[in-house]
Parts: C-alpha cells; sequence; structure tokens
C-alpha cells in the first residue's frame, strides 16, 4: 500500500485585531474555467438585506444575511450571517468542510506549483478527459504529459484492475510523476467537469498491505423528542462511509509502518493501492483514527482497522 497527505494550506484574514481562518487541501496557482458566484465582495460598505449573499475574499466563503440593511463582518457575526461555505472555484479544496459539495466548470485550466511532488488526485470527479503536462521551471520545457480518458484510472500494470465501465472518471490518481526540484503541473480539463476534491502531494510505501473487508455507508443523527407531542424528530448531520480493512505486513517491516503512522493516524489521507492490495475501494480520501500495532514479535502480523471518509 501507499499513501500522499496531501498539501494543505490556512486562508486566514485579520478584522479588528481578530484572525478568522480555514484549514483547505493546497490550491493551484492559477485557475480559469470554475466561475464564482458572482455575488458582492464585502468591503464594509456594501449593506445587504435578508437572503442576500456576500464574498469574504480572503477566505473565499460565501455568507447570506439574516437581517435587514446588514454590513457587519460576517465570520465575526454569525449571529447576522448564514456561512454558505466555499465559493464554486474552491470547494474541490474543501478538507474538513463542505465536501462532496462539487466544484463545477467548462474547459477548466489550473496549474500547480509541483516542486518536489510526485501525486496527483482527483476523487469523485465527472469529466470527459483531462490532460496532465509537467514544466519544469528551470528550463520551461514539458518534460511529461498524458492525457486521460473515460473510466477510472490508476498508473500501475495492474491497472485495469480499478476500471469501471462507466463513461466518466470517478477518480484519478498519479503517483508516478517524474520528482523535479522545481516544475509547474498543468490540468486542462475539456468541457464540462465536476470536481469533489483535488490533492497533490508525494507518495510514500506505508509499510504493508491492505485488503478491504467491508463498506458501511453511515449517517451522523440527530433526534430530538418535542416535549408536548412526543414526536421524534430525525435530523441529518451528516453522511460517511467506513471502510473496513485487514492490515497484514512481514515484521521486517515493523520500523516502517511504525514510523509512517505518526504521518498518516488522524490526517486526512489519500490511500493508493498497489497491485498487492487488489482493492479498488482503497483509492480514497479518508481517516485512519487508530492504529494497534503490536510489539510481539511474529513471522506475519494481522490487525485490522477502519478508514473514515466521503469518497
Amino acid at each position: 500500500m501507499r499513501y500522499a497527505v496531501p498539501l494543505s494550506e490556512t486562508l486566514s484574514e485579520t478584522h479588528d485585531s481578530t484572525e478568522y481562518s480555514f484549514k483547505y487541501f493546497k490550491a493551484p496557482e492559477s485557475s480559469s474555467g470554475f466561475e464564482d458566484e458572482g455575488y458582492d465582495i464585502w468591503d464594509g460598505d456594501i449593506t445587504k438585506d435578508v437572503g442576500e449573499y456576500i464574498i469574504v475574499a480572503p477566505l473565499k466563503r460565501i455568507y447570506r444575511s439574516t437581517i435587514a440593511s446588514n454590513k457587519s463582518y460576517p465570520p465575526a457575526n454569525l449571529d447576522k450571517w448564514v456561512d454558505y461555505g466555499t465559493t464554486n472555484s474552491n470547494r474541490m479544496f474543501a478538507m474538513n468542510e463542505q465536501i462532496l459539495m462539487p466544484s463545477k466548470g467548462t474547459d477548466a485550466v489550473v496549474e500547480f506549483d509541483f516542486s518536489r511532488k510526485t501525486t496527483f488526485a482527483i476523487v469523485g470527479s465527472s469529466f470527459a478527459s483531462v490532460t496532465l503536462e509537467l514544466t519544469n521551471k528551470s528550463t520551461s520545457e514539458v518534460v511529461w504529459s498524458q492525457t486521460f480518458y473515460g473510466k477510472n484510472v490508476r498508473r500501475t500494470n495492474f491497472g485495469n484492475y480499478f476500471y469501471d465501465e462507466f463513461r466518466n472518471k470517478t477518480r484519478l490518481v498519479v503517483d508516478d510523476i517524474k520528482y523535479l526540484p522545481s516544475s509547474t503541473l498543468k490540468v486542462t480539463f475539456n468541457g464540462d467537469c465536476s470536481i469533489d476534491v483535488m490533492v497533490i502531494g508525494r507518495s510514500k510505501e506505508l509499510g504493508c498491505t491492505l485488503y478491504g473487508t467491508s463498506i458501511t455507508p453511515k449517517a451522523e443523527l440527530k433526534i430530538t423528542t418535542d416535549e408536548y407531542t412526543g414526536f421524534n424528530n430525525v435530523k441529518i448531520l451528516g453522511k460517511y462511509r467506513e471502510l473496513g480493512v485487514q492490515i497484514v505486513y512481514e515484521t521486517a517491516d515493523f520500523n516502517l509502518l511504525a514510523t509512517n503512522s505518526t504521518d498518516f493516524v488522524g490526517e486526512n489521507v489519500l490511500w493508493i493501492p498497489t497491485e498487492v492490495d487488489k482493492f479498488s475501494e482503497l483509492t480514497t480520501l479518508g481517516y485512519m483514527e487508530s492504529l494497534e500495532i503490536p510489539l510481539d514479535n511474529p513471522s506475519k502480523i494481522e490487525l485490522t482497522t477502519s478508514i473514515v471518509g466521503f469518497h
């Protein structure tokens, strides 16, 4: 098994000596074709009435007013504004909030600083084709380019295992892009596209083999009972899935797995199966909440755990 901890960034703004911030997956240096909603940008002078929207540009977030004649600063006045999440162009980098709300575009082009990276992934997507181009910043030379069409793809000799009979991709993981000290990755979509998550990083060997054992769709529910009528009210707070996995490794790999565990436990990680893992659902973004590593010394160790995520 391989994995990559996607790059992330924090967008922040200071207002009246208080800092407001949100964490996202790393966004590209430039982007076109993913048009934002066109709402006014908050500047302290524009007034909004009930139900009208405004964008706080440094945070790339949309807010809806709940009162009339509202020109207060939205992040500091959530009693007067509803946080409507990120703008269209930034939803595909949602890390912990507004996940599964895709960015939609047409003939979109994004360019990442890909220096010292090897892995690019799109998870939960719909597009006809996409072309990746890696450019060496030192020479301005395109050193690698490939176009992907139609189905789920992972670039390994066992890649056909991950194909499904669908017209459009639902995921694309390329984890063997050439390592360069200074490079740009250009991603060009052909036609309409809808992207849940787009991430970059550097993949590593996990130090073990993972086998999928089960997939359990779950919903986080809040149930309340009306004190007068006795009726139950059910509110769905969110849906996710829990992927049961079996972990198998030789004692010789103990140090590698134990060392890597500090990287991935509790992080939103891109899990990348190899030919040995043979389980396509493990190409996913999700959290491994815990990993129990026994300290006895058998020749082969088998554990079970779960990966919780949305893709």
